[in-house]
């Protein structure tokens, strides 16, 4: 079981929700933004890994900015930034730089790998099959 705090319905502001799992979290939390009325823009962790001038290319047109790189220009954001915390023993952080984290998430054996039958089959009958193909993902972690 989760506990999840978030909609504001209580006098502190703050109401603690009970869910069976964080998949349920998941579920409902990018439920009600999808569906929500107000203006929002969802963008994708592995967006921004992956394709990060392109993604950043489309927020800043979303939002009316001008994209001030030029044509071939190096991107620098790309680069790997150490920060604080990062090797602090209590964080279980087992990538810690963004070429590290294209090699594992670029394949899907290596983000799946350590889930086990059971944990697939959790997953493919509880997330949101709508949801993972409207951000267009597989729903056991398949090409991204």
């Amino acid at each position: 079981e989760v506990a999840y705090t978030g909609k504001k319905d209580r006098e502190d502001g703050l109401t603690s929700e009970h869910y069976g799992s964080l998949l349920d979290v998941w579920n409902i939390w990018f439920r009600d933004y999808y569906e929500s009325e107000i203006n929002r823009v969802i963008i994708r962790s592995e967006d921004l890994l992956f394709r990060p001038e392109e993604t950043l290319k489309e927020v800043c047109d979303c939002v009316g900015g001008e994209w001030l790189a030029k044509e071939g220009q190096k991107f620098g954001v790309l680069k790997t930034v150490p920060t604080a915390g990062k090797n602090d023993p209590k964080h279980n952080l087992q990538i810690s730089t963004r070429e590290q984290a294209l090699e594992k998430y670029s394949s899907r054996e290596r983000r799946v790998g350590s889930m086990s039958s059971i944990d697939l089959t959790y997953t493919e009958e509880r997330l949101d099959a709508e949801l993972m193909e409207l951000f267009g993902y597989d729903i056991v972690g398949g090409p991204i």
